[in-house]
């Protein structure tokens, strides 16, 4: 556990939301989201399960069911006003949770984009953890070839902008020579500031997209770690290390409008002599500042985060063995002064 400013974070198993599964449901891949008073999920049958965890209500939707063919390889990547948003294929589905309706949109770039006739592929950009990610008014993704112009496209439901991001081209350049498939950015929607937050997989950096399409950097300093890719530390990935054992990686930012606080999972380097990474949940303050980090076992805790009202939690991985596993199991984040002295 490092204590940087003050605060440290704790696990709380006395306070969770426990979520119940329908029986026949696999954990594998399943994604947690949250609409209203409720929390989500989708099976791989495309059945959708709502649980209102005040009433202790468990509903099921099944008509999605009868779109199977069009929702394959799609997957759920949020919320957007009453809509469940799916994604797969460059193509966003958009199921309506009171209308029970489904409409699809195929990404395109407009036909006077310098790279339309390219037939590129689009991507809503990756992810390392998840949370119940709600967007606000547009859906973020960004072409598969995003090496040759480093674009940023909102999507609003009906059209799309295609914005500029004037990321440090030094910093993106070393990203795309050590490995071109982690060169793609960490979006995801900021409901403190408004706009977007924006992280890359091999830097400790954090930025903001504002609403008025300005874009903010952010160094986040980590006094224990060696923060990010450069020109003395870099290393080419090879298929034997996809993912270069001597840098960091960094997680999507995800924002917390209720405590004013930021989250974002990441890995430190292998230490020599060792044959794993040690894994961390980090919290930031409202500008970017390091509060507090707590070292992670994926034995006891997955990176997916529910942020809610009443408190931010983490998924627990093993749960309690006096229980039905047909549950999953979420235990609160606590922040709290280090009384230290």
């Amino acid at each position: 556990m490092n204590n940087i400013a003050g605060y440290e974070i704790k696990f709380s198993t006395e306070q969770e939301v426990i979520v119940p599964l329908e029986s026949s449901t696999s954990m594998m891949g399943l994604r947690i989201l949250s609409y209203k008073d409720s929390i989500i999920y989708i099976d791989k049958s495309n059945s959708i399960y709502s649980y209102d965890y005040l009433k202790g209500a468990l509903s099921k939707d099944t008509t999605l069911k009868a779109h199977d063919y069009a929702l394959k390889d799609h997957w759920p990547i949020g919320v957007l006003d009453n809509k469940l948003v799916l994604f797969g294929n460059s193509r966003l589905a958009f199921y309506d949770m009171l209308t029970r309706e489904l409409n699809t949109h195929n990404l395109v770039r407009e036909l006077s984009h310098p790279y339309s006739s390219n037939q590129a592929s689009f991507t809503t950009s990756s992810s390392f953890g998840f949370t119940n990610r709600t967007y606000r008014d547009y859906i973020p993704f960004v072409a598969r070839d995003f090496a040759q112009e480093t674009t940023l496209y909102l999507f609003d439901g009906e059209r799309t902008l295609s914005l500029g991001l004037e990321v440090p081209s030094e910093l993106l350049n070393l990203i795309y020579k050590c490995n071109p498939n982690l060169f793609y950015p960490l979006i995801e929607p900021d409901h403190i500031k408004g706009g977007y937050t924006i992280a890359f997989y091999l830097s400790c950096r954090v930025f903001h997209f504002s609403e008025n399409h300005q874009l903010t950097e952010y160094k986040v300093v980590n006094p224990d770690c060696d923060c990010e890719i450069t020109q003395q530390n870099f290393v080419k990935a090879t298929p034997h290390n996809f993912f270069p054992e001597t840098l960091p990686l960094y997680g999507n930012v995800f924002s917390d409008p209720y405590r004013n606080l930021y989250y974002q999972f990441y890995k430190a380097p292998i230490v020599s002599g060792e044959n794993q990474r040690e894994s961390y949940l980090r919290i930031l303050d409202g500008q970017f500042n390091l509060l507090a980090s707590i070292e992670l076992d994926w034995n006891d805790y997955k990176g997916n985060l529910l942020i809610l009202e009443d408190g931010t939690y983490i998924q627990s991985s093993s749960p309690p063995y006096d229980l039905n596993e047909n549950y999953i199991y979420f235990h609160k984040v606590e922040l709290v002064e280090d009384n230290v002295d």
